[in-house]
């Protein structure tokens, strides 16, 4: 299962007009711990980066679920509560948080209905959040 973690980082950026600017960013980074999630955002962007960087802060985020867009897009934070029927015939109502990549907001829910089409229980989405996660690194191994 995978373990999120939202890694800042500021650096000094060349505008179009020429202009030095200091800016933040966001990621999402697949890691074991805070400590593998700011070794592997650091592998991932100095090769990007045209000068120094300064990792700002690791938090976990609680995604249960990441769905991806082949097309791109920004990253969206559902909040989504699944029912289902439990060995005894209750119901139990869990809650969740998912990331889905879209174009836009106005297709982040057809986009989540085809990502959870297969799914047995009913559900709900309680709200959609835009998020600033400039990109997202799944898990793989560091070097």
């Amino acid at each position: 299962m995978a373990e999120w973690f939202k890694v800042g980082i500021s650096y000094e950026k060349s505008m179009e007009d020429g202009k030095v600017k200091k800016v933040k960013e966001l990621f999402l980074v697949d890691a074991v711990s805070v400590t593998e999630a700011e070794a592997r955002l650091i592998q991932e962007v100095t090769p990007l980066m045209n000068g120094e960087f300064k990792v700002n802060g690791v938090n976990e985020e609680n995604i249960t679920e990441l769905f991806k867009n082949k097309n791109g897009g920004y990253w969206f934070k559902v909040k989504v509560s699944m029912t289902i029927i439990d060995e005894f015939g209750k119901e139990k109502t869990s809650r969740y948080v998912m990331c889905v990549q879209c174009e836009d907001i106005r297709n982040v829910l057809s986009r989540l209905d085809e990502c959870l089409k297969d799914t047995m229980s009913d559900y709900v989405v309680n709200s959609i959040i835009e998020t600033k996660y400039l990109d997202v690194f799944e898990y793989k191994p560091l070097n």
